[in-house]
């Protein structure tokens, strides 16, 4: 989706599917927002519903991965790998298992703890009327479509919510989501947009204004600078997390053929340094012999020769960039520690 082009920031709703992307709490651009909202130079908010919200998806996400977390336990208990306890590293080392409420206890804590921190304020949905929504369902309006009523109900008290609140104190607000049932909502008060590092950028623009830090100029040089190296550095370490994922039966010869440059997002300015998003574009190969299924398929001109096909993936890798002293960079996280997947088909 295409944003909407950003005014003066001052109002930012974050919506749980943000969270979710940002792995709640822990990844680099939430806590950027965060940062910002500590300083006080945004206004950052959460409504009770969406709290709620929030809580619910922690809970499916901690019963989603408590069977595969526990199942690596016992296998990590059982009598095969026992061997790994005469290893001094895997001697000391104790894996508990997972207890959805006990986690999802200090997972509740944790987020009042961040709501504090960070001065997020919660806005009360009493002023939301039932009505109002269920005139939306029945007249099958945004955030209502023919996808998941039960979710589609807390988004529309949402939305909803956000839109009372800023038409009683005159206000408009960014709201931040990656969920298409608040993308699609047109409103004069919500600017809806999905893409975080944008935003960022944006924000950032301003802090660097207003406040006249002016470090923008010097962060941007600095990458030039460094850009080669760091280029070196993440051809270095990115190679672990490449994975293919291809439907051709009979394939050789699959690797990186080249690694640049592509863009970069300044996405927060702290005491000495700024955080970063560099976009690397990625140059893959791999030669594909062609079977019966892709002859049967018509997928190649020529079905009896080697084919080499290419593909270019754009991967994000967040740095920090330090602009005072040792002016130097770092590598945070690459694909925010994902899995780089290539596919071929």
């Amino acid at each position: 989706m295409k944003n909407e082009k950003i005014p003066f920031i001052e109002n930012v709703f974050l919506d749980t599917s943000v969270f979710e992307e940002q792995n709640f709490f822990h990844g680099s651009k939430i806590r950027s927002l965060f940062h910002y909202s500590n300083l006080r130079f945004i206004n950052l908010f959460m409504t009770t519903i969406s709290k709620m919200e929030l809580l619910d998806r922690m809970k499916t996400r901690l019963i989603d991965c408590k069977s595969d977390y526990n199942k690596l336990v016992k296998s990590f208990n059982n009598q095969e790998q026992r061997i790994l306890k005469n290893i001094d590293l895997f001697d000391y080392l104790r894996l508990p298992t997972i207890t959805v409420e006990s986690s999802l206890q200090q997972l509740n804590q944790k987020l009042d703890i961040n709501i504090k921190a960070n001065n997020i304020q919660i806005i009360n949905s009493e002023s939301v009327l039932a009505e109002d929504v269920f005139e939306r369902y029945y007249s099958n309006l945004p955030p209502f479509g023919l996808g998941k009523k039960k979710h589609e109900f807390p988004d529309a008290f949402i939305i909803l919510n956000l839109e009372a609140w800023c038409k009683a104190n005159k206000k408009k607000m960014i709201v931040l989501s990656k969920d298409m049932d608040f993308l699609k909502f047109k409103s004069r008060h919500l600017i809806i947009i999905d893409n975080l590092a944008d935003l960022l950028q944006e924000i950032t623009k301003q802090y660097d204004t207003f406040k006249e830090t002016n470090v923008i100029p010097t962060v941007n040089q600095l990458l030039v600078t460094l850009r080669q190296g760091l280029i070196e550095e993440i051809k270095e370490k990115i190679g672990e997390k490449i994975f293919l994922s291809t439907d051709y039966e009979k394939t050789s010869d699959f690797k990186m053929e080249k690694i640049d440059y592509y863009s970069n997002k300044i996405t927060s300015i702290r005491d000495n340094y700024a955080e970063v998003e560099l976009m690397i574009e990625l140059k893959f190969s791999i030669n594909v012999f062609p079977d019966h299924l892709d002859i049967e398929r018509a997928v190649f001109e020529d079905k009896v020769s080697r084919h080499k096909l290419i593909k270019k993936i754009l991967v994000p890798v967040d740095i920090e960039v330090y602009f005072r002293g040792l002016q130097t960079a770092k590598i945070k996280w690459i694909n925010s520690n994902d899995p780089v997947m290539v596919d071929f088909y």
